[in-house]
């Protein structure tokens, strides 16, 4: 796939260094600037610093285009200190589109509400993507259940989705010790589509504030 179809100057980005857990550190920024495999990019800025990754450092770049997500590996080659602090870098794999099961989970708080054995129970939501996401609970959840889920997903209104408990592990001394990791099951096109603008609208909200 040729990568100019896909990426855009001003395309948000997600850095990851190559090497890292899925739980480390996510760097947001954006594409100043590209030719063939040299990408300018803007140096990622957390609490008003600027996040310098080190020259050599081999990263994954990943990017929304048209309700799809796609990466592509990369090598950090150098820095350029002027108006917009920007890196070199230069482009070392192919463009992929990113599988389902391999979507960014992204950390934030879901008011979630549960039908389970003809009861409601209220949950939170810890972390998100477009294909689970993690719930924080007051009652123990059964591995292998199926759920009836209502996510409040702020300005994109109230969905409604199933999901099955995949995994339960707990946390005595919280207020909801139960954190249960829900896969989405049959979830609609256009549900996964609205979750996955709903992370990148949080994300950007995030950068404004200048906490990422």
């Amino acid at each position: 796939m040729d990568i100019k179809k896909v990426l855009k100057i001003g395309t948000k980005l997600e850095i990851r260094i190559e090497d890292q857990n899925e739980d480390e550190e996510v760097y947001i920024t954006q594409l100043e600037d590209f030719k063939e495999d040299y990408l300018l990019i803007s140096i990622p800025i957390k609490k008003g610093n600027l996040m310098f990754i080190k020259n050599g450092e081999k990263i994954k770049i990943s990017f929304l285009h048209k309700n799809n997500y796609y990466y592509f590996c990369g090598e950090v080659l150098y820095k350029i200190l002027v108006n917009i602090p920007l890196m070199v870098v230069r482009k070392t794999g192919d463009l992929k589109k990113i599988q389902r099961r391999d979507f960014y989970r992204f950390k934030t708080l879901i008011e979630v509400c549960i039908k389970y054995n003809e009861e409601t129970i209220d949950g939170i939501g810890k972390d998100i993507s477009g294909s689970g996401m993690l719930l924080a609970l007051r009652q123990n959840i059964k591995k292998g259940v199926l759920l009836d889920l209502e996510l409040n997903l702020k300005e994109f209104g109230v969905i409604r989705l199933k999901g099955q408990v995949i995994r339960v592990t707990v946390k005595k001394d919280d207020v909801y010790p139960y954190e249960v990791g829900i896969k989405f099951i049959e979830i609609p096109e256009d549900l996964r589509e609205l979750i996955i603008k709903y992370i990148f609208c949080e994300q950007r909200k995030i950068r404004q504030k200048g906490m990422v």
